[in-house]
């Protein structure tokens, strides 16, 4: 999105969004975006020649093609041809660089770097692509922008496993048109590195045009602040427990398991790994007491409870994302994974739940008189499992307990056991699709763009004809099958029985 389309697309939306990176998201994310398209400035950046009827010899005619061809908007490629010795590149592209850091505050659009490509052809075929990456191109980033302001404090917040994250307050500055007051200070570890006195100057870095990074700055100002050293708080700022140090002393912990902080982020991670969209902090904030799966369950759905609670749109939106959960087909490996047993994720849940059918794990724990026995009973049952995943799911299993109860009795679950660990290992390569692969993950499949194996069934392509190592490693499987993107998306029951959306 082009700034002065920003304008018009506060004014329109009746929004107030400070930059065009943030707009664009948020227009992407929305249900009616269609009706934005014109605000959308499309910048295409290269011609599939191989699959194209116009004669294109070299890459400074595709760009001059493509700017006088597909330019929406009047944003064409800007360009400059370098020739010479190396010193002589070197020189010149330190120089555009230069002019195109200097224009980010006079052109129409956001950008954080420059590109710099082999004109020759000979060159370009020599070093190819690797994967959907151009070997023959170089991306030279802008020097991240940094701003001293002062610090102010700190505040704490508690993630779904206890981990305490100390929030760096200071002055307002100001980042392409976004305001920020705060920044994340990661860990206990980084805390104490830091050494914070109230008052000192720090230095915000704004890296990668997101993330506002914050360090102590050097200067005779900090060296003579009388202010006494931070220290960091020593009880869970949401519900007052003892904090507690992880074994290498990085990071500080809450250990209650039904911390209210602890239990809002639980919520929403939940929500995230089974692919449910839309609910954030927020709207557990305002169901604060439904810290458990279970809970949303004992509304009537069929009441307006949750509209009352969330308004019309997200009520409605909350209502059918559980009818979703009871619904719809699951793994179980998938939704236990999504429940929040601590260091615990899906992957972890396929290995243990193709020894063990969750009825069975849940038998063994009402049938043990105490955890230490219940984790007894899981290492003796279930082969090549470690003792702290043990410990875990034997000290965590009760607070969880009635969440797995309703799991066990969904009318639509999966048995990984009766599937082995997965449905089966599907791969990508050239494209990232992150929503095809958080669907594939929770329809029970392993889905990623890592590294072909011999176990994989499907490589998913951008298009037909596509090559890339990864291309190269599936045709010598002989039961890999390679399909491009859209055909899978268009006909996947054909490949996984199941119809996406």
């Amino acid at each position: 999105m082009t700034k002065s389309n920003l304008a018009k697309f506060n004014e329109i939306r009746g929004r107030n969004y400070a930059n065009c990176r943030s707009a664009i998201v948020g227009l992407f994310g929305a249900s009616d975006a269609y009706l934005f398209r014109d605000m959308i400035t499309l910048v295409p950046l290269a011609l599939d020649r191989e699959n194209f009827d116009y004669k294109i010899s070299n890459r400074l005619e595709e760009i001059e093609f493509l700017n006088r061809v597909f330019v929406s908007h009047g944003q064409p490629l800007r360009y400059s041809v370098f020739t010479g010795t190396l010193s002589d590149i070197l020189y010149l592209i330190k120089v555009f660089w230069d002019e195109a850091q200097y224009m980010r505050d006079y052109l129409d659009f956001m950008y954080d770097g420059i590109v710099v490509s082999y004109l020759d052809e000979g060159i370009r075929n020599t070093l190819g692509r690797e994967n959907y990456i151009n070997k023959y191109s170089m991306a030279v980033k802008f020097n991240p922008i940094e701003k001293q302001t002062i610090f102010r404090g700190y505040t704490y917040e508690v993630g779904q496993h206890g981990n305490i994250t100390p929030m760096i307050h200071y002055d307002p500055v100001e980042f392409l048109g976004t305001i920020h007051t705060k920044s994340s200070g990661s860990s206990y570890s980084r805390f104490q590195d830091l050494g914070l006195r109230y008052g000192d100057i720090v230095t915000v870095t704004y890296r990668n045009d997101v993330m506002p990074y914050v360090t102590k700055t050097e200067c005779k100002h900090n060296r003579d602040n009388q202010n006494p050293l931070e220290k960091f708080i020593e009880v869970c700022p949401i519900c007052g427990t003892p904090i507690v140090l992880s074994d290498s002393g990085k990071t500080a912990i809450c250990p209650n398991i039904g911390c209210k902080g602890r239990s809002i982020q639980r919520m929403v991670n939940m929500f995230a790994k089974l692919n449910i969209k839309g609910f954030s902090d927020a709207a557990f904030n305002a169901l604060s007491e439904f810290d458990h799966l279970y809970k949303l369950f004992q509304v009537d759905l069929n009441s307006d409870f949750y509209i009352e609670r969330l308004g019309n749109a997200d009520g409605i939106a909350f209502i059918d994302a559980l009818k979703h959960i009871l619904n719809d087909t699951w793994q179980d490996s998938v939704i236990i994974g999504a429940l929040g047993f601590t260091g615990i994720a899906n992957k972890k849940w396929q290995t243990i739940l193709s020894s063990i059918t969750l009825k069975e794990l849940n038998e063994l724990y009402i049938n043990s008189k105490t955890p230490d026995e219940f984790r007894f009973r899981i290492i003796a049952k279930i082969p090549n499992i470690g003792e702290a995943t043990a410990n875990t799911i034997a000290n965590e299993w009760s607070f969880f307990e009635p969440d797995i109860a309703l799991i066990i009795n969904l009318v639509h679950l999966s048995d990984t056991m009766s599937k082995g660990a997965s449905l089966g290992e599907i791969r990508f390569t050239g494209f990232r699709n992150s929503q095809l692969a958080e669907q594939l993950n929770t329809l029970g499949y392993d889905a990623s763009d890592s590294a072909v194996t011999k176990k994989t069934d499907i490589l998913l392509i951008p298009y037909d004809g596509f090559s890339s190592s990864k291309v190269a490693k599936a045709k010598s499987n002989e039961n890999t099958k390679i399909i491009p993107v859209q055909e899978f998306i268009d006909n996947s029951e054909r490949y996984i029985g199941v119809k996406l959306n």
